[in-house]
């Protein structure tokens, strides 16, 4: 059985001045922590979670969220613990319950009913610990998704590109600085050069997040196939043929895995589509939400 998640009232906060149509509203989540979210869209919108990946935070979804989705849907972008703008506490980043809190204090905080879950590569773990700990979603989108992760399983570990494996192990040997990580790091997102402007963007972010928050994410282990087979809604599985970080084999093992659902392979992709094609992410996205949003509840609660 699962268990349910339960939050703390919280009072209301003042949201920030809109940037793009998207406000930035402050969040008390799980122990107090305070997070930074990036909210754009109608309030009576299809409520859409947009969960960024490792060392990033929810600026990574902007160009989304101040695209055509905005017209349509409520889309709720959260710098997590230890990220971007939100608190550094430090604890609070091996636990899966932890994270399912945090996640469920936002569904609460802005009444979201069965949100739609886009996880975008650690995203798609924070999606699955929601889902594990009893939350409830209507569809899940798992963009270049890492739902699992431990070293020590030769077939997690075969899953992750060489490119990052490198990095990470010259990172570990103090061979490169903290500045050295991050702006090579972030060149692996993509394969095309991105943008002055959204490469200092991400290099930032990487730099944000404190050594111990990121020790405590990367130490985690998990492994999320059975969140994967209970999940009775819809999945779309989106990943890019030419990912430097996960491997695209990872995303072709996880497809059977699931009740309804499709994985889409984007040939000429990297590890981050919607910078790389944001008009494609962004029709493919509208169209998977329409398909959905006004059929018959499926029961999506992850069942244990």
């Amino acid at each position: 059985m699962a268990r349910h998640l339960r939050t703390e009232d919280t009072p209301n906060t003042s949201p920030g001045p809109a940037v793009g149509g998207i406000q930035a509203v402050a969040v008390t989540a799980a122990g107090g922590t305070r997070l930074h979210v990036h909210v754009a869209g109608p309030e009576d919108g299809t409520p859409v979670l947009l969960l960024h990946g490792q060392a990033c935070s929810g600026r990574v979804w902007h160009e989304v969220m101040s695209g055509p989705l905005a017209e349509s849907a409520r889309m709720i972008a959260p710098d997590y613990r230890g990220h971007g703008r939100s608190d550094k506490p430090h604890r609070g980043y091996r636990k899966s319950s932890i994270w399912a809190a945090d996640i469920a204090a936002l569904v609460a905080h802005f009444g979201l009913d069965r949100p739609v879950l886009v996880g975008w590569s650690y995203g798609t773990a924070v999606s699955c610990d929601y889902l594990r700990h009893g939350g409830d979603a209507r569809a899940f989108v798992l963009v270049s998704g890492g739902p699992e992760a431990n070293p020590l399983d030769p077939q997690i570990r075969a899953t992750i590109a060489p490119d990052i494996s490198r990095l990470i192990k010259l990172r570990l040997r103090r061979g490169l600085s903290a500045q050295q990580f991050a702006d090579a790091m972030v060149r692996l997102f993509t394969e095309r050069e991105l943008p002055g402007q959204q490469l200092a963007t991400l290099i930032e972010d990487a730099l944000a997040i404190p050594p111990y928050a990121a020790f405590g994410v990367a130490s985690r282990r998990y492994q999320n196939d059975d969140v994967l087979r209970s999940f009775a809604g819809p999945i779309l599985q989106i990943h890019g043929a030419k990912d430097r970080i996960r491997l695209v084999h990872a995303a072709e093992r996880r497809t059977p895995l699931f009740r309804h659902g499709r994985t889409e392979i984007w040939p000429d992709a990297g590890h981050a589509p919607f910078f790389e094609d944001p008009e494609r992410f962004n029709r493919t996205l509208d169209r998977f939400l329409r398909e959905n949003n006004h059929a018959e509840p499926l029961g999506a609660r992850a069942k244990r």
